[in-house]
Order: structure tokens, then sequence, then C-alpha cells
């Protein structure tokens, strides 16, 4: 199956257009379409397909529309757990997780320096791109906010795409391009940049600092304020005609460090680890068969991963018993830590619907624990998506969320000033006393000469009489007796 966002709303099978009838229920499948491999509450859907005051027939127009969608999508996509209704749709098959993903890995093409094929992946993504996206639902509520990330994200790929050929050495050609997209985002300042670049390059130095002029000046009317230190630091370098500018060189002025080179430091940032640790079993308790594991654990996958790009976090790596998710690598946010546990919690109940749906077709089980780690990092930009270093917290966590023993449990509940009980047959541990009521190592009454050597001495007195710490003949029973040991 393929779904189509980016553009007019189209869904496909086995290349067959499906015709999806009704403007409301074409809206509640969109609607789930934006919340994939996610559980949405019918309570959600009536506000986003009603508003706050749905009628009392909504209800029952919702689960029409339901009813209508399982009869055209394929068998098992549109199932209902509660409180509502959830569609299974893998990245693969959603034209806006291709686009995201092309977009990571042209952005990561451009950083190592690989301009031709930054150029070519960012074209790719860009052919995804069918007109305005959720033509369909421009005016509904609940597509809003979609419809901006994916115009910001847009802009974006246009952005890379600049870069890479400005890197390429393409700087006539695009500056008639980037004439189009200022005219169209005058406010956008990295466009501004690329444009003085291009023109530069193609010796129009003149019209380059007319666009800075241009720029400074709408800032200035509209917002009042300047451009950004990097934009001007640029206009500096074009008006002494810096040789940082030439073709092979960043916009920023300063040359463009390869793989290799010695550039700026890179800053130590925080990065956020989510382990997520799987454990399938038939119901006899036996491991499944390995066919069968492995299209479980692609389907575990594909969710993991739909789950990581929602929140801005990348899979890092798999296999049969574990995942790895990172934040703040690839792409850097103030709230990556909370972005990895808002991932965690969407993880936990898409992986909950998982071992429902494997419960009932395969009568197995999936047991899943789940860890989060983080750490400030100085990461790779050449290698974003393995930061192997940074595992081991959130390894560590997860393991840790083991079920404790019901003994543990009791010494944890334990009174404060008793030493905790341990079970019969049990090893002590902890501050469990062991036989005898002493601690191994601690003096017992009478070992004087062990309290003289852990002082130093050899057990005669070193003290004046009368003092604290006074050593007695030995023999000699003290003056107070010992509390009794409980």
């Amino acid at each position: 199956m393929q779904v189509r966002l980016l553009g007019p709303f189209q869904v496909e099978d086995t290349g067959r257009r499906i015709t999806i009838g009704g403007v409301r229920q074409r809206a509640v499948l969109a609607d789930l379409v934006l919340h994939a491999s996610e559980v949405v509450p019918s309570e959600q859907l009536l506000v986003d397909l009603w508003g706050e005051d749905a009628p009392p027939s909504a209800a029952n127009a919702l689960q029409a529309a339901i009813s209508r969608l399982r009869r055209v999508l394929p068998p098992g996509r549109l199932i209902t757990t509660a409180p509502g209704y959830s569609l299974r749709i893998f990245p693969a098959e959603l034209d806006v997780r291709q686009f995201e993903q092309l977009i990571a890995e042209g952005r990561d093409a451009v950083v190592a320096g690989n301009a031709a094929e930054a150029a070519g992946t960012l074209d790719q993504a860009l052919s995804l791109w069918r007109g305005p996206p959720l033509a369909d639902f421009r005016y509904e509520p609940f597509a809003q906010a979609e419809i901006t990330r994916l115009e910001e994200l847009y802009l974006t790929c246009l952005e890379e795409r600049a870069e890479a050929r400005l890197a390429r050495g393409s700087a006539s050609e695009l500056a008639a391009e980037l004439r189009g997209l200022v005219s169209e985002h005058p406010l956008r300042e990295r466009l501004r940049g690329q444009l003085m670049l291009s023109l530069y390059r193609s010796g129009r130095q003149a019209d380059a600092l007319e666009v800075y002029r241009d720029f400074r000046s709408t800032l200035a009317e509209e917002l009042g304020l300047e451009p950004s230190p990097e934009l001007g630091e640029l206009e500096a370098a074009i008006l002494r005609q810096d040789a940082a500018l030439s073709f092979g060189s960043a916009p920023g002025g300063a040359p463009a460090p390869g793989p290799g080179a010695a550039g700026a430091p890179l800053t130590r940032r925080p990065v956020t680890v989510l382990c997520v640790a799987l454990q399938m079993a038939s119901g006899s308790g036996l491991a499944l068969d390995p066919e069968a594991h492995e299209v479980v654990n692609e389907h575990l996958t594909a969710s993991l991963t739909a789950v990581l790009e929602r929140y801005g976090g990348k899979l890092a790596s798999r296999d049969s018993e574990r995942m790895m998710g990172v934040f703040g690598v690839a792409s850097l946010h103030e709230d990556d830590a909370l972005r990895a546990a808002r991932a965690s919690l969407a993880t936990r109940d898409a992986l909950a619907a998982e071992a429902d749906t494997l419960r009932h077709r395969q009568s197995a089980s999936l047991v899943c624990r789940f860890g989060l780690g983080g750490r400030r990092a100085r990461p790779d930009p050449h290698q974003p998506a393995d930061p192997a270093a940074r595992r081991g917290r959130a390894r560590n966590r997860q393991r840790r969320s083991r079920p404790v023993p019901a003994a543990v449990r009791a010494r944890w509940r334990a009174p404060a000033g008793r030493p905790p009980r341990c079970a019969p047959g049990e090893p002590r541990r902890g501050n469990a006393l062991p036989p005898g009521g002493v601690r191994p190592g601690h003096p017992r009454a009478g070992d004087d000469d062990r309290l003289g050597d852990r002082r130093g001495g050899t057990g005669e007195d070193t003290a004046r009489p009368g003092e604290r710490g006074a050593s007695r003949p030995r023999g000699e029973r003290p003056d107070r007796p010992l509390p009794p040991v409980r």
C-alpha cells in the first residue's frame, strides 16, 4: 500500500488506486495517516473532524466511516484498539516518511562533502512533491500543524539542494532559481546568503551587495532588526573580494572543511539514547520459528522507526533482541530528552498493539523493556547515526527494568532502623547481618589487637588515661557492656 500526502491525498494498493468516497470518510483516513501506527482515541477523531461541539450523531457517523474504510483498505490495516483505532502503515509506504529520510541523507552527504550525491538525493526528495501538502484538507483544523511542518521541510530541502549545487560549482544557473525563492520568502536569511554567494561567483559583485542592502532595509522596516553577524561577514568578504569565497568554499566565507580538515572544534552537546529490549516466545514458551521471528521483527522495527522519526530521533541499530534510537545526533533540539521520553511512551503503545496482534494471530507473547540514557557528547558529523559509545547507560537502565524478586521487594519495605530480613535459604547481602550479628571485618568485644592494628599500633595504650580511644590492658572488661546485637 502507498499513501501520498505531498499533494492531493491518494491511496494505492499494488499499483491500483483506492477510491475513497465522501469528504468525511477521507478526512477520517487522513487523520489516521497523520498518526500512522498509533492508537488514535475516538474522542480525538471526533474533536478533529467535528470540533469541540460535535453533534450527538457524530459518533455514529465516525463508526460508519470506519466501517466503509475497512471495506476498501487491505485487510489488517485498520484495526480497533481501545480506546480508538490504529492504521498500520510502514515508513516506506508513506511519501512523507520517504521525503524526510531523503532530506536527512542529503544533509549528511552535504556535511560529508559529497556534493554530487547530495544533489541527486535531494532532487529525488523533491520529486515526491506533487503540490501543496494535504491539499484536500488545507482548511481542516486537524491538518494545519502538519501542513506548516511540511512546508517548512520543503523550504529546508530547497536550501540544502542549493548548498549542494553551490558546492558543485553551479552558481550561474542557481542564481535565477534563488531569485524566485527570495521573492517568495523575503525574510529567509539563508536563501539571501546563498543568492549573494551565487551572484558573486557569477561575477556580479554589485548585485550581490544589493541583495544584502535590500534585506537589511526589509528587516529594519518590517521587524526593526539587523541581519545576522554571519550574513554581515559574508557582505564584508564580498567587499574585500576574499579568496575564500571562490568555488570550493562554504557560503559563510570560510573555506569548506573536508572530512579530515581541521576546523572549529565540535561542541559537546546532549545525546539521548532510547533502548528497547524485546523478547518473543510462542504460546508453548519456546522461541518463535526463525522465519516468523524475522517477520515480526521487521514489523516492530518499522513501528519503532516511525515513532522515532516523528519525534525527531533516528534508529541507530537493531538486532533480534534489541533496538536503539538516538536523539540529538543527526539533528539537535533543545528538548531532545523530552522527545525521547515521549517517544518511549508512544513506542510502548505501538508495541502493545503489536503484542495484541501477535497474541491473536500466532498465539505468541511479546515482552518489552525500555531504557533511557543521556550525556553530553561530541558526535562525529560524518557518522551521525551510530553513537555506539553512548548506548551503555540506556542498556543498563533497560537491564535494571526487569521484574524485582519478591524477597528483594520485602527488603525494600523493611522498617527504618531494623535490619532487613531475607527469605529462607536466600544468601544474605546488602545490610543484612551474617550469623553472629557482626559484619565481616568489624571488631568484636575484646578484639583489642585488631583495634590497635587499625590505628597503626600494636594494641598498647597510645592515649592518656581518661581520653576517648585509650586502650585497656588485655583481658580487662570494658567499663560499659556493649549493646546487644539484634
